[in-house]
């Protein structure tokens, strides 16, 4: 039985390092760290954490920038009835990470955004407390003190960590917060549309009729209003559309709606940018045949179909072929990200489509080499390593004779593989940390294919590694998240940044395909691309190259 938990326990600390988070062991059946220095020995590494956990313990998890989270805690049923009441000025918190500790309370994880928010007890002289920068929380399946197990109440697995609504930031952030100002200081703002905070996607249609609905009965000036409200909406997480937040201004005051349009008419309003059409001439050949052949049965952005085609299709040649640009060799190995809007870009949609025609292709390497969660470079090497060797002692009747080298782990032998990332602003995050390693095992991922980092405790290396990237973002996380990236040391240089929308309306889907005549051609093309080595362009594309050049240099 010890021995089951034994294995249970490491399995999930694994697991959790594989998801990025610092985890470090405590000792059986209490919150006080196992190791030297506590919580600052946390790490995300398979190797390290396959040591530390070779035994019964607890999990700890450092919270803070080191884990990409932090954590409220409700202290029992106190803390919970604390919660609530402001949940009743503010609304609900939005679903995330969640677990019930074996003490009673309830910690709800939040992401990491920058913010900085320290570890702090009794906000507002209420039971609430945060594990921030510089602290931990315990972990299922962890026992607590008590005898009582740690329980998740949203399992990681299955709920993503999502970022905390301003109300609650401002609350556990501010230093000027007593117990009365708990009940009180927040409510007297909370309907006043001009400092109100924006809220969460799921939560603005009913938190707009609730501020506007009050500025309204209280007799306000209606344009003001619908300025007010236009400014509130920005503040949103995305922002609230202009014509969705006027709509409820206009049906919130019908006598005055003549009134609100004029005003609405005479607000200037930036100038509409052109939406960027990718050109026919990059749909030809049989990828444009492909693209052509799927887009009627799909609200996909044909763009978004064509780039995920050509980044899959590259990553499953390898690295034989290349272009040689002076000294560099350029493989097909291609970073790519999908820029538009949560669902109406339809991002997810269109790499559906293309995995389904690749399926055919090489099933094998659709179900091994495909993969998701860009969190550390120790990771991502950990993925492609070369074979691990060991020194070990020879002995003869108890003395060392001599040493030997020995295989302590096969590596990777394909080296092919495609991260695919749906949530590419939590890469971002991670590239922001202090002394994570992502950022710049990604850049000679894209360079070289030769992988390693500085961490004495890593073993793993990789050689020759070909790694495709295929990222989905929003504007508004790319406008917000790229400003926290140092985006001038080459790494986004290293993508192509590709706007894309829905293509139209399909209420009932798109009809089923069958693809496979086109996966049979496009089979036939990777037999002969994996016996290509080095690329050279034809005397037409060369003469196009060189007159364009100039233009592309400045």
């Amino acid at each position: 039985m010890v021995a089951e938990q034994n294995n249970s326990v490491k399995a999930a600390a694994l697991a959790m390092a594989a998801r990025g988070w610092c985890v470090f062991p405590c000792k059986p059946k209490t919150k006080t760290p196992a190791t030297a220095n506590g919580f600052k020995d946390a790490g995300s590494d398979p190797a390290i954490v396959e040591k530390m956990f070779a035994g019964d313990f607890n999990i700890g998890v450092a919270t803070g920038p080191a884990s990409g989270f932090w954590a409220l805690d409700l202290d029992g049923a106190d803390g919970l009835a604390a919660l609530a009441k402001l949940e009743t000025v503010h609304g609900a918190l939005p679903l995330s990470v969640s677990q019930r500790t074996g003490g009673g309370g309830r910690q709800v994880f939040f992401r990491w955004n920058g913010i900085e928010i320290k570890n702090r007890t009794k906000i507002g002289g209420a039971p609430i407390d945060v594990r921030g920068d510089g602290g931990y929380v315990v972990v299922p399946p962890s026992i607590h003190p008590s005898g009582n197990k740690y329980e998740w109440e949203n399992d990681p697995a299955a709920t993503p960590v999502v970022e905390a609504p301003d109300w609650l930031v401002s609350f556990v952030t501010s230093k000027a917060l007593s117990s009365q100002s708990l009940t009180f200081t927040v409510k007297a703002t909370s309907d006043d549309l001009t400092t109100a905070p924006g809220v969460a996607e799921g939560q603005r249609h009913a938190t707009a009729l609730r501020l506007i609905g009050a500025a309204v009965g209280r007799g306000s000036d209606v344009c003001a209003v619908a300025q007010q409200a236009v400014e509130w909406g920005h503040r949103c997480r995305p922002p609230m559309p202009d014509n969705e937040t006027l709509k409820i201004v206009s049906d919130l005051s019908v006598k005055d709606r003549i009134k609100v349009d004029q005003e609405i008419d005479a607000e200037p309003l930036p100038e509409p940018v052109e939406w960027p059409v990718l050109d026919e001439d990059a749909y030809h050949g049989l990828a444009g045949e492909i693209v052509q052949a799927i887009l009627p049965e799909t609200e996909a952005d044909p763009a978004a179909i064509l780039i995920q085609l050509l980044v899959s299709f590259g990553n499953m040649i390898g690295r034989q072929a290349y272009y040689k640009v002076e000294g560099t060799r350029h493989h097909a190995n291609i970073f790519a990200v999908l820029v538009g809007s949560t669902a109406r870009g339809r991002k997810g949609t269109s790499e559906g489509r293309v995995r389904q025609v690749l399926r055919f292709i090489d099933e094998k390497w659709s179900l091994n080499n495909i993969k998701t969660g860009l969190v550390s470079g120790e990771g991502l090497i950990w993925n492609v390593r070369d074979p691990i060797y060991k020194l070990e002692h020879i002995k003869e009747k108890g003395r060392i004779v001599g040493s030997q080298e020995v295989l302590a782990d096969a590596g990777i032998k394909d080296k092919r593989l495609l991260v695919v990332e749906s949530e590419f602003a939590s890469v971002l995050r991670v590239c922001r940390r202090e002394q994570n390693t992502l950022s710049p095992t990604m850049r000679s991922a894209w360079d070289s294919g030769d992988l390693r980092t500085l961490a004495k405790n890593l073993p793993a290396t990789a050689s020759n590694a070909h790694i495709s990237i295929i990222g989905h973002i929003t504007v508004e996380e790319l406008r917000r998240t790229l400003l926290e990236v140092d985006s001038f040391n080459g790494f986004c240089n290293r993508f192509l940044w590709v706007a894309v929308r829905r293509s139209k309306l399909l209420p009932d889907g798109g009809r089923d395909l069958d693809l496979s005549p086109y996966a049979a051609r496009l089979a036939e093309v990777l037999v002969k691309a994996q016996a290509v080595d080095r690329l050279r362009r034809d005397e037409a594309a060369a003469a196009l190259w060189r007159h364009e050049y100039p233009n592309l240099a400045d």
